[in-house]
């Protein structure tokens, strides 16, 4: 095992989940913002909404921000599940595969922010992802790892 490798993944990993509680922090905030009597009072509807999109798209943008760490996170967990081989090595390596995908689509997404209407984008970022962890969830829950 890598202890560097395994720090280096808590570390994206739990800047990732930083994110997204200031993210979702913030998103929560919108109703309270937009139905402020002080700001109710002083905008006018069509600057409300303009208001209201200034911080949904902050949020798309976090929400991106954390899906990159946890993708990058996850394929440095998904490597030192292949190099402990507690887990059968083509679930460890997709998982790696899977995990680069996440973060490198999310990142096309944030460059070029017309991306996400490729339906490509749209959806593959998400399909490896979603297949890896619902086998690696069937197999440690039904299987367990196989320790060396």
């Amino acid at each position: 095992m890598n202890p560097g490798l395994a720090l280096l993944a808590l570390l994206w990993r739990t800047t990732q989940v930083a994110v997204m509680i200031t993210n979702t922090t913030a998103f929560l905030s919108v109703p309270a913002v937009l139905t402020d009597p002080d700001n109710t009072g002083r905008l006018d509807a069509g600057q409300l909404e303009a208001l209201a999109n200034t911080y949904i798209g902050i949020h798309t943008t976090g929400f991106s921000v954390g899906l990159i760490l946890l993708g990058l996170g996850n394929a440095v967990f998904s490597y030192l599940l292949f190099k402990s081989r507690y887990v059968p090595k083509a679930l460890a390596t997709w998982g790696v595969f899977a995990n680069i995908v996440l973060a490198t689509f999310t990142m096309a997404v944030l460059v070029f922010p017309g991306a996400e209407d490729n339906a490509a984008i749209a959806v593959g970022r998400y399909v490896p992802v979603f297949f890896f962890e619902v086998i690696l969830g069937c197999w440690l829950l039904f299987r367990g790892v196989r320790p060396s």
